[in-house]
């Protein structure tokens, strides 16, 4: 992971979480993707993930991740 953001919204204690993940593939470090999510209330310890539809990395998803990030005031 790389890249991390959060945010903390104070209404219901949802972190907004926002990164870049990359893997290794064949020995090598694979191009980094766009990730977000989020933590549930005070105490939890689940992860969910933002759920876009399509696949890997295309520019649609990015833009859905990127909007997502941005109205909870993550800049990534």
């Amino acid at each position: 992971m790389s890249g991390l953001h959060a945010s903390y919204r104070l209404a219901d204690g949802r972190v907004a979480v926002c990164g870049y993940v990359s893997g290794r593939s064949g020995g090598k470090a694979t191009s980094p993707a766009l990730f977000a999510g989020s933590l549930a209330a005070p105490g939890s310890r689940n992860f969910t993930p933002l759920r876009v539809p399509g696949k890997g990395q295309d520019t649609q998803r990015i833009a859905t991740v990127r909007a997502y990030c941005q109205a909870e005031q993550i800049n990534i």
